[in-house]
C-alpha cells in the first residue's frame, strides 16, 4: 500500500502542516486525543492563532482535513480518511 506521503506529493504543505499530519498520521484513525482544534494545532505547530487558522483552512480546502460537527471556535477537524482508504492508503488503526 502506498503511504499518505506517496500518494499526495503533489499537495503543497509548509513545515507547520506536515507536522501535524505527521501527527495525525501517527495517531491512526480515532486515536488522536480529541480530534484536532486549532488550539491543538498552535500548540503541536508552535505557531499564531491566525497562522493556524489559515493552515487548517487550507488543508481543509485542499481535501487533506475535514471539518467534524460542530463550528465557530469549537470547529474540531479530523483527516480525511476515507479519502485515503478509497486510493488504497495503509490507514494506521483501521
Amino acid at each position: 500500500m502506498k503511504s499518505f506521503w506517496q500518494e499526495f506529493t503533489g499537495i503543497e504543505l509548509n513545515p507547520r502542516q506536515k507536522k501535524v499530519v505527521n501527527a495525525l498520521l501517527d495517531a491512526g484513525k480515532r486515536r488522536f486525543e480529541g480530534y484536532l482544534a486549532a488550539r491543538k494545532y498552535r500548540s503541536l505547530a508552535k505557531t499564531s492563532k491566525a497562522t493556524a487558522s489559515r493552515d487548517l483552512e487550507d488543508l481543509v480546502r485542499k481535501g487533506v482535513l475535514r471539518r467534524l460537527d460542530g463550528g465557530g471556535r469549537s470547529t474540531k477537524y479530523d483527516l480525511c480518511w476515507e479519502r485515503f482508504e478509497s486510493v488504497g492508503l495503509s490507514v494506521p488503526g483501521s
